[in-house]
């Protein structure tokens, strides 16, 4: 199928569904994310230039609302884009200075590694969380996560024994 047949595809499916929502008289739908109607018809999905575009545009300050109207998507879907809940194995050298501008993780002094934070790190590693993951669930800093995770200092070591000795 050559792009231009895939392009009028896209366009006959989002009329498609334009006419089934007028024929339905769905209140409060007012736009159709062409993005997601065209990918979603198509089996695709958005591109990963798209989506690193988007999120850079939010990282450099612009508004959920601006980016929506220029690539005309609903601002839900631009939501879920910037915050990683959507395209989540893109962009991961971004994601962290992002999530932080956005005030979802905060940077913050010298932060301790306490018994209870090295159990939560322990307990949400071992249910499948990844490193960024776990600082974006607690807050806690990159530093005391990848200590925790790897075992390597005296603390780490101290509090292995204590959860030995206690099992």
């Amino acid at each position: 199928m050559s792009t231009l047949q895939s392009i009028d595809l896209a366009l006959a499916n989002t009329s498609k569904i334009r006419k089934i929502t007028e024929s339905l008289n769905m209140d409060g739908v007012t736009k159709i994310d062409k993005w997601s109607v065209s990918c979603a018809s198509s089996g695709n999905k958005i591109p990963d230039d798209i989506v690193r575009e988007i999120r850079m545009m939010r990282l450099n300050g612009a508004s959920l609302s601006d980016i929506a109207k220029k690539y005309d998507m609903v601002i839900k879907t631009i939501s879920e884009m910037t915050l990683w809940k959507t395209y989540k194995n893109t962009d991961s050298d971004i994601k962290i200075p992002l999530l932080r501008m956005l005030g979802y993780i905060k940077k913050s002094s010298r932060q301790r590694l306490t018994l209870e934070k090295y159990k939560t790190i322990i307990s949400l590693n071992k249910n499948g969380m990844s490193k960024s993951e776990i600082q974006i669930d607690t807050g806690f800093s990159e530093k005391m996560i990848r200590n925790a995770l790897e075992g390597s200092s005296v603390m780490v070591k101290r509090f292995e024994r204590e959860l030995n000795a206690a099992i």
